[in-house]
């Protein structure tokens, strides 16, 4: 069975992180305004450890507020 683990963010702009990225909860400080997101999400098998499937990197893009939180689901 093919358990979703979640997304990570792969870019914010021209700012890359990486698709490897493991951290959860992490705060990305950007400007306000209109910006493309890049995200990858990714699936485990049950309790297996490691990566079991990840999809392409998806591109959306997003205008955000000033002092505005959000997360990427």
């Amino acid at each position: 069975m093919t358990v979703w683990g979640g997304t990570r963010v792969f870019a914010i702009g021209n700012l890359e992180f990486g698709k490897l990225r493991h951290e959860s909860d992490t705060t990305f400080t950007v400007d306000p305004g209109t910006h493309t997101l890049k995200v990858w999400y990714y699936a485990s098998r049950g309790n297996a450890q490691g990566l079991f499937w990840q999809t392409d990197v998806v591109p959306m893009t997003a205008t955000l507020k000033p002092h505005g939180k959000y997360q990427v689901r």
